[in-house]
């Protein structure tokens, strides 16, 4: 019976070399017209190739990048896969002859150990070969991890010159006794050719670090926005291949300081104000966890947690599975266990192969309410993972960081590639989190209702006249409940009794004492709101009738642009009785005015304002005392709190819902106004009760 590995190096030579060979002579021996750095190694290997062709391109010459993330050149860029690094061989010589022709002089290519066993990179001569470290990973591939390094050392015969990270002892035994070869080192390693260490000076959130070169102690004092211990190891790989090329060392300095972060390496989530901290890195061996989790382990303070998330891939090295859990136990403090491309295998079963690493003293957590320290929970589904770690576990000083997909775009389950993202996830949960937490919705429920009293006789407020059999209040009530905000506050006024036994005891309420309009209404609620309400979403109570995902998505537009606050406003022919949004030539907004108030022209405009906003409560605190007077009908006009606002330019932005859905806007003034409502909302009641 032939082996595994057996029937692999045949497929090897005889399909995947002639391909090679084909492709090479089809596109012409691309590569030869370039000076070529290949990286490789098992961790690393994207950011320092990433970062190699920016300091190249920092220099002024032309160079093109082909990584895990992407391929970037002169005159484009595209993805480069799902799961794989290095194309394949006609994918790749296409590529190269394209950024050939596009008159690049350095190519910066990653390979992994796969395309280098199967011939992908057949016939491209690198001129530097980096190799960042070899550790565990690919056991299921090359079956032994001598066969592994072994095969991650092929290229070194066709490079010029070998660039390797000389703290890496299966490295350094192979290549420090090699002329050609040029070890890295941030540990004061006598072989190595340059060593890179972290000074203590800080500067614009930047870190200092010195690298010395061997010969003739040459220095470099650099600032680094990534101090990380590994990330020094890929700077110093980086700058060792730069000095090889035989370039100016004048732009260094400022290349160095300028070094752009790469997708998915611990890159840092906005939380938003939210104050933890969360990360999402690519890291899925042993080795590149142990590195993430000892730097996220540092910048915590020592009573908070590090909560980590991770798991394995599905039909590939299993070995490698307990010891995920081992190098993670030494510095986080919580541990899900979830999905990562799990293929044909049960997320469980590996969760349960990855659990049998952890020491003895951690135990599996059953309550997510009263999480302890060395705690590990499964939780298969890895969107509910990322959730449950955010919105339920993450506390004050927290870190939480998200392992083993990055920047990748997919996740495979049996052989099916579904779309997967784990930093659109991460602001998902953000998301939620912020609505639950330091959302407050307030519902304007004080009105007389002075135009439909002929249904109410006046026994009742307004919010409480009954909709399709449901009180116009409970309308409110139920759009922000179901758009996630549960802290929720009404300003009831007119028949206030009637309203307070109809909320029952576990609502929120405050009384506006006189009817001096909405403007007045939304001061009186100030004073009720707790501490950590940071965000105000402000709805009527008689036009709270629109499905709930267009309440989301406006909180999410807010929460994204930083905003000091929005409006929601829509598009609507022949906007009888509606306040219109004005704009000025740039279209940023003038005004809201109301259809009483309006010109001829103004009445018009058919951009009209639905009486949602989200205001940043340190906004609506600045400018609510300041809204003028409309003595005609003795009111204060919340609309006028934007007006007032743009002398000093703030941050006010249109939400404008596009589609013009026909309930936005929906409000009930008159009895005739009633009868039309319920018969849209008749139509569209399956859309209200939409769960987001």
């Amino acid at each position: 019976m032939i082996s595994k590995r057996a029937k692999q190096k045949i497929k090897n030579y005889l399909y995947h070399l002639p391909q090679a060979i084909f492709s090479q002579l089809y596109f012409g021996l691309p590569s030869h017209r370039l000076k070529v750095i290949m990286v490789s190694g098992t961790d690393g290997k994207t950011t320092t190739a990433s970062w190699l062709y920016h300091l190249i391109q920092a220099n002024g010459k032309k160079a093109a990048l082909i990584t895990t993330v992407q391929a970037k050149w002169p005159g484009g860029e595209m993805a480069t896969g799902l799961h794989t690094t290095t194309p394949n061989s006609w994918q790749l010589n296409r590529l190269i002859k394209t950024i050939v022709k596009d008159g690049v002089e350095y190519l910066v290519l990653e390979a992994t150990s796969h395309a280098i066993d199967q011939f992908r990179i057949w016939g491209i001569k690198p001129h530097i070969y980096i190799l960042t470290n070899v550790s565990h990973e690919h056991l299921d591939y090359h079956l032994t991890f001598e066969g592994y390094l072994k095969t991650k050392l092929k290229p070194i015969k066709w490079a010029s010159k070998v660039v390797y990270n000389s703290d890496d002892p299966h490295l350094s035994q192979a290549l420090s006794s090699l002329p050609k070869a040029f070890g890295v080192s941030r540990k004061n390693n006598p072989q190595a050719n340059l060593t890179i260490r972290l000074l203590p000076q800080k500067r614009d959130n930047h870190r200092l670090v010195k690298a010395t070169l061997k010969e003739g102690k040459k220095g470099f004092k650099l600032l680094t926005p990534f101090p990380q211990n590994y990330n020094l190891l890929n700077l110093g790989l980086a700058l060792q291949a730069y000095l090889l090329l035989n370039l100016p060392t004048k732009s260094l300095s400022q290349a160095v300081y300028s070094l752009p972060p790469v997708k998915g390496r611990l890159e840092e989530i906005d939380t938003g104000g939210e104050n933890f901290r969360l990360f999402v890195d690519f890291a899925h061996t042993p080795n590149g966890l142990e590195n993430v989790l000892s730097y996220l382990a540092k910048i915590k303070d020592k009573n908070n947690k590090l909560i980590a998330v991770f798991g394995s891939a599905g039909e590939r090295d299993k070995s490698k599975r307990p010891l995920m859990a081992k190098a993670a136990a030494k510095y986080a403090d919580i541990i899900i266990l979830t999905a990562e491309d799990p293929r044909s295998e049960e997320v469980q079963t590996i969760s349960q192969e990855i659990a049998k690493g952890f020491p003895p003293s951690w135990k599996e957590g059953k309550d997510l309410s009263q999480p302890q320290s060395k705690t590990y929970y499964f939780i298969d589904d890895r969107r509910e993972a990322i959730k449950t770690a955010i919105t339920q576990l993450a506390e004050e000083g927290d870190v939480v960081g998200i392992f083993g997909k990055g920047h990748e775009q997919s996740m495979c389950y049996g052989k099916t590639e579904i779309p997967w993202d784990d930093i659109k996830e991460a602001k998902r949960a953000l998301l939620e989190r912020i609505i639950k937490t330091r959302v407050t919705g307030i519902i304007l429920a004080a009105g007389k209702g002075t135009r439909i009293s002929s249904l109410t006789k006046n026994k009742i407020n307004k919010a409480m006249v009954p909709v399709l059999g449901k009180p116009m209040i409970d309308w409110a009530t139920d759009l922000l409940t179901k758009s996630g905000i549960n802290q929720q506050l009404y300003v009831i006024g007119h028949k206030a009794a009637i309203i307070k036994k109809h909320l029952g005891e576990n609502k929120n309420w405050v009384v506006q004492k006189e009817q001096l309009g909405t403007g007045d209404a939304l001061k009186t609620a100030l004073p009720a709101l707790n501490n950590k309400a940071r965000h105000l979403i402000v709805i009527n109570a008689d036009q709270a009738f629109y499905p709930s995902e267009v309440l989301v998505s406006f909180i999410n537009f807010y929460l994204k642009g930083n905003y000091a606050a929005a409006i929601l406003s829509t598009l609507k022919e022949n906007p009888t009785g509606l306040g219109r949004i004005v704009r000025n030539s740039k279209g940023n907004l003038v005004a809201i005015v109301e259809e009483n108030e309006a010109d001829e022209e103004t009445k018009k405009i058919k951009e009209i304002n639905t009486g949602t906003y989200i205001l940043n409560r340190s906004f609506v605190e600045k400018y609510i005392n300041q809204l003028p007077l409309h003595k005609e009908k003795n009111e204060y006009y919340l609309t006028d709190i934007f007006s007032v606002a743009l002398k000093d330019d703030p941050q006010i932005k249109i939400g404008v819902l596009q589609n013009n859905h026909p309930l936005v806007n929906l409000g009930f003034n008159t009895p005739e106004q009633l009868e039309q409502g319920e018969k849209l909302l008749k139509r569209f009641h399956p859309l209200l009760n939409h769960e987001t």
